[in-house]
């Protein structure tokens, strides 16, 4: 093992985010190192409540414990090392040039019509249609970047207003699509969001046949989906079901979407509850309602305070009884700068072939993809995150970075705190606590493992 210098090295207590698990282990997250969360226990643990105490790495070691004690603490002080836990502080992350991109995400609005009225919709209902020709010219273009910039996979992801309305149109594209990358060996992952109010057995077949991941978007049950009504103001939660129903009979396992905000809020536990029942993936996100004058419309303490409490209580759920649970973009997997790949590999084509941002920008093109016979040539940078700004010095900086740069740009907050900061400062180490749960979880299935 290479020699470590160890004299003076302390923790850096400041630069991490230590919480303990209801079964005496710790989850730890640091912005630095691998910027991955991990899950301490055993003698790693002990080492770190040493290390804790005040001890520098060289006191542990002379208390020698155990003949192979050196060594032992060499590796934990090694794992530490890389996972940043005596990294400075202060120093930060310089910004590089964007990295050619290795695949391509498209948004593809396939309609601004929708039988739904949503509160909180960004999209304006319009008769918009995707047409054929505006198909081609899309594949055309997704063809010509996929060879420019030797991409290999592809992910199209149909929406709208509701895609279900002409799932013919969707089909359509998906064999063209089909037809001119797959020869040049690319992938295809297809996926289509839907208010599952339109879903029948034959589009279910559909989906399942031509293997779409699929999300349904689902607030709550009962009240709680209010939010998500008929335009003459009628529920649309029991036709929801029924769709979820008609997807699972045909052996599609959807994702749920809940856009969490004051009306739905104290309904998580009881949807956590159905969606785990049902063997699926709840996944959560903030409304990112926002008007300038108004700001953020959600009382922030009043979400912040529930989901806390929700997911405490996922928290001291048994190993076997934990929720899939997810949250739009907020991963503690490594050193992000950007919350998605909007405006870099990700965009989002409506209607008239227009390339957008991405589809909170759907009515907004950057222009036409004839403009330019191409996608990636509207790639811009978009950093949340600037080099000097105040979230340099945040611990959550790769974890939300910045969050949404559509909000930022509509609320002038680049290179300083999202309108969402507080809400994601109050409710982050309630989702770390969870991630800690599904690594432990994970490490013990793999335990058990023959």
């Amino acid at each position: 093992m290479a020699d470590l210098t160890y004299q003076g090295l302390l923790l850096d207590k400041a630069g991490h985010t230590k919480l303990n698990l209801s079964n005496g282990e710790a989850v730890i997250y640091s912005p630095y190192g691998s910027g991955k969360a991990f899950v301490l226990s055993g003698v790693a643990l002990k080492v770190y409540k040493l290390l804790e105490s005040g001890l520098t790495v060289e006191e542990i070691i002379n208390t020698a414990q155990s003949p192979e004690w050196e060594e032992t603490v060499q590796a934990v002080i090694a794992y530490f090392t890389d996972r940043g836990l005596f990294a400075d502080k202060r120093k930060t992350k310089t910004f590089s040039a964007a990295k050619k991109p290795k695949s391509i995400a498209l948004w593809i609005h396939v309609t601004d019509t929708c039988n739904l009225r949503c509160d909180y919709c960004y999209v304006h209902k319009g008769k918009r249609r995707l047409s054929k020709e505006a198909c081609d010219v899309i594949v055309s273009a997704l063809k010509a970047d996929t060879e420019t910039f030797q991409i290999k996979e592809v992910e199209l992801k149909f929406a709208g207003g509701e895609p279900l309305v002409d799932i013919e149109i969707v089909s359509y594209f998906m064999d063209q699509a089909r037809a001119a990358l797959l020869p040049l060996g690319v992938k295809i992952h297809l996926a289509i969001i839907t208010n599952g109010t339109l879903v029948t057995d034959e589009k279910a077949k559909f989906l399942k046949n031509e293997a779409f991941s699929v999300m349904v978007s689902l607030d709550g049950l009962g009240d709680f989906n209010n939010a998500r009504k008929y335009a003459d103001g009628r529920t649309s939660v029991h036709q929801v079901l029924e769709g979820i129903e008609c997807l699972l009979n045909a052996g599609v396992r959807p994702t749920i979407l809940t856009t969490v905000s004051d009306t739905n809020v104290e309904g998580l536990w009881d949807l956590m509850i159905y969606v785990r029942e049902k063997g699926l993936t709840l996944s959560l996100s903030p409304s990112r309602d926002y008007e300038q004058e108004l700001g953020l419309k959600m009382n922030v303490e009043h979400i912040s305070n529930e989901m806390v409490v929700f997911l405490h209580k996922v928290c001291l759920l048994p190993d076997s009884d934990l929720p899939r649970l997810s949250f739009n973009g907020i991963q503690f997997t490594g050193g992000r700068t950007h919350i998605c790949g909007g405006g870099s590999n990700y965009f989002a084509v409506d209607p008239d072939a227009g390339v957008c941002f991405c589809q909170m920008t759907v009515d907004k093109p950057m222009g036409l993809v004839t403009d330019k016979d191409s996608i990636l040539s509207f790639a811009t940078s978009q950093d949340t995150i600037l080099e000097g700004g105040e979230c340099l010095t945040c611990i959550w900086k790769n974890v939300c970075c910045g969050g949404c740069a559509v909000l930022a740009m509509n609320a002038g907050t680049f290179g300083k705190p999202s309108v969402m900061c507080d809400l994601m400062k109050r409710i982050l180490p309630s989702i770390l606590l969870y991630e800690g749960r599904k690594i432990r979880r994970l490490k013990e299935r793999k335990t058990c493992l023959p």
